[in-house]
């Protein structure tokens, strides 16, 4: 599923067990989403807390699946997040995901 260009750690490092989604989970999203991110974790959390934020602000640049609304779906889930300050990287995953999966990539 993968190739040369990019390695299955950059392609799915957010996903369940850093594999790709299933074609029955790739069913579920209507689009492909970039946007940048900053970490906002405090002291006490468990774990690293990224949020979305402007461009300006962003540490990195996240890749997303935008659910099609059903009952149990909504929102989008993280696929992969790019590497640190390197925007084109994350958007050029994001049109490869978007090439191997027939979806669309939008910018957030």
């Amino acid at each position: 599923m993968t190739d040369d260009i990019f390695t299955e750690a950059e392609l799915f490092n957010c996903w369940t067990g850093g594999k790709p989604p299933t074609t029955e989970e790739i069913a579920l999203f209507d689009w492909l989403e970039v946007g940048g991110v900053r970490d906002v974790s405090m002291p006490f959390d468990d774990g690293t807390i990224f949020e979305a934020c402007d461009d300006a602000d962003a540490e990195l640049w996240s890749v997303y699946g935008r659910y099609r609304p059903t009952e149990t779906h909504a929102g989008c889930e993280c696929i992969t997040d790019g590497p640190a300050g390197d925007m084109a990287r994350a958007v050029a995953i994001a049109e490869h995901l978007g090439q191997l999966w027939g979806l669309p990539v939008k910018r957030r």
